[in-house]
C-alpha cells in the first residue's frame, strides 16, 4: 500500500502542518493510553519541525505525557554540534517543559557497541510497559524520520545487513564519505512498528529519491531502507513542492 503524501509549499507550511500532527497523535494517545511515545530524528528539517513545536503554545501538547525517544544518533558527546540530541534539545527541549527523565537519548558516551546494548535495553522497557512479549520491539505512537538522497533513513544505510537485523539498536558504521562514521540506530523492527511513520522531507536535493520511491508501482525501490519503512496503521510523508516529484 502506497503512503499518504501531502504537499506543501515550503519547509515553514511543512513545519506547522507536522507540528499541528504531532499535537494531535499526542492527544489522542493520552486520551487513549496516558501516554504520547514519539520518536524523532535530526537534520535541518525536523529543527524546523522542533522550533515550531516551540513556538505554538496553542497546539496543546501534553509534554508532560510525552516519552521521547531518538531513531538514531552519532557516536559524539551528547554537546557536539553534530549530535542529534543537542539539536532537539537546543531547538525543543530547552524551550518546552519535558520532564528530563522522560528524554532517553542513546547514550553515545559509552561506545558505539555499548550504547546500542544499552538503547535496546531502554526500548525493552517499553514493552514491558505495554505489557508486550519478551524481546518484542515497543509500540511507538508516532516516529518522524528524514530520507537521505541514497534512501537512507534513521542510520540505515542501502545495502547495509543492519536491514535485516533482528535487533531492536544496532552500532552502524556509515559508508565511506559520510561523517561521523560510528552511529546507533534503531531497526525496521522498531521502525515498523510505529502507529503512524511519518518522513519529513524537503529540498530540491530529495527530489529525485522522493521520486523514485512514490511513483515505484513494482516495488523496485524496496532495496532503498525507506521504502522498507510503513507504520502499523499509516506512513506518511510531509514533503515541500521543492522535494515533490509530481
Amino acid at each position: 500500500m502506497k503512503p499518504e503524501v501531502r504537499v506543501h509549499a515550503d519547509v515553514d507550511e511543512l513545519s506547522r502542518a507536522a507540528a499541528r500532527w504531532t499535537a494531535l497523535c499526542a492527544r489522542q494517545a493520552v486520551s487513549a493510553r496516558g501516554r504520547f511515545f514519539l520518536m524523532i530524528s535530526g537534520g535541518t528539517t525536523p529543527a524546523h519541525l522542533f522550533d515550531t513545536l516551540a513556538q505554538k503554545a496553542g497546539l496543546a501538547m501534553p509534554w508532560d505525557k510525552t516519552e521521547i525517544y531518538w531513531a538514531d544518533e552519532r557516536v559524539v558527546p551528547p554537546t557536539d554540534p553534530s549530535s542529534n540530541f543537542r539539536l532537539a534539545q537546543e531547538h525543543l527541549f530547552s524551550r518546552v517543559s519535558v520532564p528530563e527523565a522522560q528524554l532517553h537519548r542513546i547514550q553515545t558516551e559509552l561506545g558505539p557497541s555499548a550504547a546500542a546494548y544499552t538503547y535496546r535495553d531502554e526500548l525493552l522497557r517499553i514493552s514491558g510497559l505495554q505489557a508486550r512479549g519478551a524481546d518484542q520491539p515497543p509500540v511507538f505512537d508516532l516516529i518522524w524520520l528524514g530520507i537521505g538522497k541514497d534512501g537512507h533513513t534513521a542510520s540505515l544505510f542501502p545495502g547495509s545487513a543492519d536491514l535485516d537485523s533482528p535487533e531492536l539498536a544496532v552500532a552502524v558504521r556509515a559508508p565511506a564519505g559520510v561523517a561521523p562514521t560510528d552511529r546507533v540506530s534503531v531497526t525496521l523492527n522498531v521502525l515498523n512498528n510505529a502507529r503512524c511513520a511519518a518522513f519529513l522531507v524537503s529540498g530540491a536535493d530529495k527530489r529525485d529519491v522522493v521520486g523514485r520511491i512514490l511513483a515505484d508501482e513494482k516495488g523496485r525501490a524496496s532495496e532503498l531502507p525507506v521504502a522498507r519503512v510503513h507504520g502499523l496503521e499509516q506512513t506518511i510523508w510531509f514533503v515541500d513542492r521543492a522535494a515533490f516529484a509530481g
